[in-house]
């Protein structure tokens, strides 16, 4: 696979290399605007934590899901893997989502599809979820992926109510100066 880089805005966003196709949506880039801080300190506070490779999955627990509070089959996660050098994305498909969960929520619409896929997804899935695997790129990179897939596949905006689960950054309370 050829990765390559774009420039989205004034700052890159992604898995290392991954590039963004087109603009992102002025929700989009308020979404990342006010989540940025409390999304990238929480990977932060992830790869912090030390590799024990006697887990299963090299340790994993390395791991952040963002989800759509009241929503639960709406939702981005990112593991990192490989030594922390890679990280694995999903964004949810609703292959495992029960069907009265996902009634009229899913398949995705095609303009969310292609919005996956401007994001270095794999959309071309016939079981699992969209997905995404590349090397790492920095915290703040990877908060704007993961919260512009939240924004293309679900409409996440920045009043959005959001729901983490990150393992090994529990109980943490971002540091984070209010925006807007």
């Amino acid at each position: 696979m050829l990765w390559r880089f774009v420039l989205a805005g004034m700052h890159c966003l992604g898995v290392a290399g991954v590039a963004i196709g087109g603009e992102l949506s002025t929700a989009a880039q308020q979404l990342i605007a006010a989540r940025r801080c409390e999304v990238s300190q929480r990977l932060e506070a992830i790869r912090r934590q030390p590799i024990d490779a006697s887990l299963p999955d090299g340790g994993n627990g390395r791991f952040l899901v963002i989800g759509i509070r009241g929503k639960p089959h709406y939702f981005v996660q990112c593991m990192y893997h490989g030594g922390d050098a890679m990280v694995y994305c999903e964004a949810a498909s609703g292959r495992y989502a029960p069907p009265s969960a996902t009634a009229g929520d899913f398949p995705l619409a095609e303009s969310r599809l292609a919005a996956l896929r401007a994001l270095g997804f794999d959309i071309e899935v016939t079981a699992g979820n969209f997905s995404l695997d590349g090397p790492v790129a920095p915290p703040e990179a990877l908060a704007d992926r993961m919260l512009a897939a939240l924004h293309a596949a679900f409409g996440a905006e920045a009043k959005t109510e959001l729901d983490y689960v990150a393992p090994l950054a529990s109980g943490m309370r971002p540091s984070c100066e209010p925006t807007g």
